[in-house]
């Protein structure tokens, strides 16, 4: 039997979440960067970390291009909520061969949490002129379909129909509208 939320992910054995979790993986990155289907570069070393403990109610899938990458290519955080739902709260998709604006940090390395205790304004106006949007530090690989594809096969083995996702520009610096979006997953029952 399919566990029906993040919770129940984290409670299975680690081999099974894991697999479970690396279903938000796109396979267009995968092909482009020379990543084989078991998350590992031609090397054989594992490029893809899960953070699925058990007792949360969250599961984080991070897969780098490269083993010493900085940056990683996806990052994936998922949750269940109060109500029951499955949320994105935060997808990214990288291009790690674009230049880096330091939108994440400040000068002296301190961490701006997205925005929320600090800003690097020279590093945003940078980013904003290379056409980047607020909070991007690298060009996206413009795998959105790709990617909503794969949060809605993962949603489906947990036996969903819907999913709550919030596109949040800004908004977690206290500017900017905030969305809702519910998205309806599409299956063949």
């Amino acid at each position: 039997m399919n566990p029906l939320s993040i919770a129940a992910v984290n409670r299975l054995a680690r081999e099974d979440k894991e697999a479970l979790c690396a279903r938000l993986i796109p396979s267009e990155p995968l092909s482009r960067f020379g990543i084989g289907p078991d998350l590992c570069c031609a090397d054989g070393e594992l490029l893809a970390e899960f953070r699925c403990v058990e007792g949360a109610t969250d599961v984080v899938a991070i897969l780098r291009h490269a083993v010493t990458a900085a940056d990683p290519l996806l990052y994936a955080h998922v949750t269940d909520t109060v109500s029951g739902q499955i949320h994105v709260l935060l997808f990214v998709v990288n291009d790690p061969t674009s230049p880096r604006f330091e939108v994440d940090r400040m000068p002296d390395g301190r961490p701006t949490q997205f925005g929320v205790l600090q800003r690097n304004l020279e590093a945003e106006a940078a980013a904003m002129q290379a056409g980047l949007a607020p909070g991007q530090v690298r060009r996206g690989l413009r795998l959105l379909e790709p990617s909503i594809a794969a949060f809605e096969g993962f949603v489906v083995q947990l036996g969903r129909e819907s999913a709550l996702a919030r596109p949040r520009p800004r908004s977690a610096a206290g500017v900017g509208p905030s969305m809702t979006a519910f998205l309806g997953i599409h299956t063949n029952k």
